[in-house]
């Protein structure tokens, strides 16, 4: 049991920056453990848990507790469940309905608050909450406004919507379908073309 006290824990405690009773690595990891019911709202408590744990431990440790046996997350997914938090914490201090977390899920919310500009990020989200966005439209409609940060998020998925039904050329090898054609067609005339000079060679003869 890892119940020896970090450096940074060391640290803080000697500057007096603890006044509540200080949690060690395995505290953390016994919390996730009990939190990790499956739920979204347990999934985004855990973000809470992270986010205090990443601080209090350091970043050593923590990159640690992520792989302990108790715990057992990626980074990627830790990071997702930090950021979703901090959504719900964001909603909440703006006095807005919590709700939306449900609506959205922890995909689409990890990607909207990947947007740095806050008021482009709340235009999405309302965007993304209206039109019932997949996740995967979500990405591009993001993509296509980074390209382009004068467009507005109905026509960046119109954008989207047209590049879906683009009619697609076929690959043949590697080729696309008219250059598949074009290279057949030549072949052909080609082959015919000796054809023919052997039949002139047969008529001179």
């Amino acid at each position: 049991m890892q119940n020896l006290l970090t450096p940074v824990q060391k640290q803080n405690i000697a500057v007096g920056r603890f006044v509540q009773p200080i949690k060690t690595f395995d505290d953390y990891a016994e919390d996730i453990s009990k939190a990790n019911t499956g739920s979204l709202n347990a999934q985004i408590e855990i973000g809470k848990i992270f986010i205090e744990a990443k601080e209090k431990l350091g970043k050593k440790e923590f990159n640690k507790l992520l792989k302990d046996g108790r715990v057992r997350y990626k980074k990627t997914q830790a990071n997702k469940l930090i950021r979703c938090f901090k959504f719900k914490s964001d909603l909440e201090k703006s006095g807005q309905s919590t709700d939306q977390i449900q609506k959205l899920g922890i995909e689409k919310i990890d990607k909207i608050m990947g947007i740095e500009d806050t008021a482009k990020r709340k235009e999405i989200q309302d965007f993304t909450l209206s039109n019932d966005l997949s996740v995967s439209n979500l990405k591009k409609v993001i993509k296509k406004i980074d390209e382009n940060e004068n467009i507005t998020p109905e026509q960046a998925l119109e954008l989207v919507k047209q590049e879906d039904h683009k009619p697609k050329e076929k690959v043949v090898a590697g080729i696309d379908l008219k250059q598949y054609v074009e290279q057949t067609e030549y072949l052909k005339l080609k082959e015919e073309l000796e054809q023919l000079k052997q039949e002139l060679m047969k008529f001179k003869n």
